[in-house]
């Protein structure tokens, strides 16, 4: 069994036939000096940068039209890991630094710098540095923590992951039969319009709700054809009374060109809805099942059908909330999916780069080096141990980063004796 500390067999073919790059920038990690390195190999014409906060950035990219995005050889900034279902033929980048290194560059950046996202705050309230570690803990971990890259619950494209007829839906396996009377559901539009201009890729007006016994392989019975509101609003639909059955879904009937759907709210109800439920809806059904999903999101599993949290922005997530399970998860994205520079060795990562994707060789860049940066001997030995245990996942997944790092120079230099 392969460890979370050394590469799968399949990361180098991955890397290899990759045809765009997805370069995650975590805050503080030498990724503007980056740009200037990818916009030499592409030309800054083929490298996408939308110069935006982390949301605003995946938000761009989602709403890119598919011939767009598909040209850029690389996409690059502050964004969490999880674009790739959008992408073809796509491996990740990022650089990784020492915790407490990258902890005190950013503090430094926020309380030096009068252009940083926090320096009024910071300097109103004259935040200490184990302050703001606590209010920003293991920022590393959490970008590189799965993410779905939609602020919709679900985000559905045919064109990613095609169903028949390129058609999309949302259900739920409530593992005992259940006798569905109806559903609450919330659009939400991706804001572009489909090839014809006529009409908004993310809004469905139609869907059939559907019942199976067998996860949709046999016996799938249409319970009702229902036409959804398209007022942005979290709507209640009633079905009529029908059978008990194990699976329920929502399949919408759209064009495949159109076939991008986002459902920020959905949930099933096994009793009557009338219209004095909207204000007060009754609970939904409550059950110990998983969702299911026709996409590549169907890896997102909420506890019960679909609750409208944001999936978007793992990095939200209440400071001291993450888990060692969020860790792990980080780690195990970096090993089947990242090839990683490390700030401290930056000269030996772009080497890394440049043979890992076969590119010439480009100057070396360094940009935003005047930050004012202090060694963590500044504060002493006890800060530095709580710095240390506030970002105890970041601790974790640099150590892992330095031994794949390690690994991935030792395989580039044995291809290259061997070339």
């Amino acid at each position: 069994m392969l460890s979370i500390f050394s590469r799968s067999p399949e990361f180098w073919e991955k890397t290899t036939r990759s045809q765009r790059m997805l370069f995650l920038h975590i805050p503080k990690t030498a990724g503007i000096s980056f740009y200037k390195t990818l916009q030499d190999v592409h030309g800054a014409d083929n490298v996408w940068i939308p110069y935006k906060d982390e949301i605003g950035n995946a938000r761009e990219i989602i709403q890119m039209d598919w011939a767009a995005r598909a040209r850029f050889k690389a996409i690059a900034g502050h964004m969490p890991f999880g674009g790739h279902g959008l992408f073809n033929d796509c491996v990740y980048a990022t650089f990784i630094r020492h915790p407490i290194e990258r902890v005190l560059s950013s503090y430094f950046f926020n309380h030096e710098r009068e252009d940083s996202p926090t320096y009024k705050s910071d300097m109103a309230a004259n935040v200490s540095i184990t302050s703001f570690a606590q209010q920003h803990d293991n920022v590393m971990t959490r970008y590189l923590m799965t993410s779905h890259f939609t602020d919709a619950t679900y985000w559905m494209s045919s064109e990613v992951v095609p169903d028949i007829a390129g058609r999309s839906f949302l259900g739920y396996d409530f593992r005992r039969p259940v006798e569905v009377r109806g559903f609450r559901l919330k659009q939400w539009s991706l804001g572009v319009t489909d090839v014809a201009g006529k009409g908004r890729r993310g809004l469905v007006s139609r869907v059939r709700v559907q019942a199976s016994d067998d996860g949709f392989r046999e016996h799938c019975v249409t319970i009702a054809k229902v036409t959804l509101a398209n007022d942005g609003a979290a709507n209640l639909y009633s079905v009529a009374p029908s059978r008990p059955a194990r699976y329920w879904r929502l399949l919408a009937d759209v064009n495949p060109q159109t076939a991008r759907w986002g459902v920020m709210t959905l949930a099933f109800y096994d009793q009557p809805l009338d219209d004095e439920d909207k204000a007060m809806p009754p609970a939904p059904a409550s059950v110990d099942g998983e969702a299911i999903a026709s996409g590549w999101t169907g890896a997102y599993r909420p506890a019960n059908a679909f609750d409208g949290y944001n999936v978007l922005a793992p990095w939200q997530r209440t400071p001291g909330s993450l888990t060692q399970a969020h860790c792990d998860e980080a780690i195990e994205n970096l090993r089947e999916w990242v090839v990683i520079g490390l700030v401290e060795r930056y000269v030996e990562s772009l080497d890394l780069m440049r043979a890992a994707f076969r590119w010439p060789r480009a100057p070396e860049h360094r940009v935003n080096t005047g930050t004012v940066r202090r060694h963590a001997g500044v504060f002493g030995p006890g800060v530095q141990r709580e710095l240390e245990a506030i970002n105890r996942y970041d601790v974790q997944v640099h150590r892992a980063a330095v031994t794949l790092f390690e690994q991935d120079l030792k395989h580039w230099a044995l291809r290259r004796d061997d070339a």
